[in-house]
């Protein structure tokens, strides 16, 4: 949003001044982060990096950075043997020594499944760290989304938040997530089946959609996949949501069910409809098999 770009400026003070910048909020923000990385770009160098990537390998990054910015020789060749501290801990010093203009790391979904452990959320902070020089400067800068705030305050010890050094910065840009799915969705294996993929990339965007929402709001879809499962019409009235989540201690009045479906259709998870005789039903408008992939969704904790 405009407004977003008028604070540009401060951001930008605000990773100088040795924290990182976390971008939250309802909605898709990797426009937003793109734009900054553009106002970004005439301080510095920019690598991105993605979490909603379930593939996502962190080291292979710390590697790739290794290489693209002069460090070949770190690690006499046995760098990717390293733990990813180690590898962290060198590049940081790396570029606190070599550098003079800072590189801005942009992860898109810093609270995605790829990079939830916290051994890979320690490395990054400690890249941050490290990279700082005798000035009091970092040369290595951070720039983050999340989507779930409840779940990314279980990624960081205080130790590792402490490091990250987080400025929040709410941007609701109510956008939807089809760009952050589709980048990802674009890499899949050519040699499959075009169907096959399409089946698969899509069963995997409806986990990494799920996995971003808050755990009740998940569970209240999963009992509308279970309905949904048994309904020889594949769609179900309201009420019978609301009943169903009512028995199972979930958000179930009317207002909660109207925000919560407000926030499925901006995803793209349910479809409402008006049948003949005027009453309200919800579907979720997927295939069977990727219903049964949404009943059967498990949030990793690890």
């Amino acid at each position: 949003s405009v407004q977003c770009h008028n604070e540009f400026h401060e951001w930008s003070v605000a990773l100088a001044a040795a924290e990182s910048v976390l971008l939250y909020g309802l909605g898709s923000k990797r426009k937003t982060l793109t734009f900054f990385g553009k106002y970004l770009s005439r301080e510095g160098d920019i690598v991105r990096l993605d979490g909603y990537n379930p593939d996502v390998n962190l080291s292979q990054f710390f590697n790739l950075l290794r290489l693209s910015f002069g460090g070949s020789n770190l690690g006499d060749g046995t760098f990717e043997s390293y733990s990813l501290k180690k590898q962290s801990t060198l590049l940081g010093n790396l570029f606190a020594m070599e550098r003079s203009l800072p590189l801005f790391i942009l992860i898109n979904n810093i609270d995605g499944l790829g990079l939830q452990s916290h051994l890979a959320q320690e490395a990054l902070a400690n890249l941050k760290t490290c990279s700082k020089r005798s000035n009091g400067s970092f040369m290595i800068r951070i720039v983050a989304t999340v989507d779930n705030v409840n779940s990314a305050l279980t990624l960081w010890s205080p130790l590792v938040e402490h490091d990250f050094n987080w400025a929040w910065r709410k941007v609701s840009t109510y956008e939807q997530y089809f760009e952050d799915i589709k980048c990802w969705q674009e890499k899949e294996n050519p040699t499959k089946t075009k169907k096959s993929v399409r089946v698969r990339s899509s069963c995997v965007a409806v986990d990494k959609v799920l996995a971003a929402l808050a755990p009740r709001h998940a569970h209240v879809l999963q009992v509308l996949a279970k309905l949904q499962l048994k309904s020889s019409s594949s769609e179900v009235t309201i009420s019978e949501w609301k009943d169903a989540c009512k028995k199972k201690m979930l958000p179930y009045n009317d207002q909660q069910i109207r925000a919560l479906m407000n926030e499925y259709i901006d995803h793209m998870l349910i479809r409402l409809t008006i049948d003949d005789e005027g009453y309200e039903r919800v579907t979720i408008p997927h295939s069977r098999k990727q219903v049964k992939e949404i009943l059967k969704f498990k949030r990793n904790t690890s």
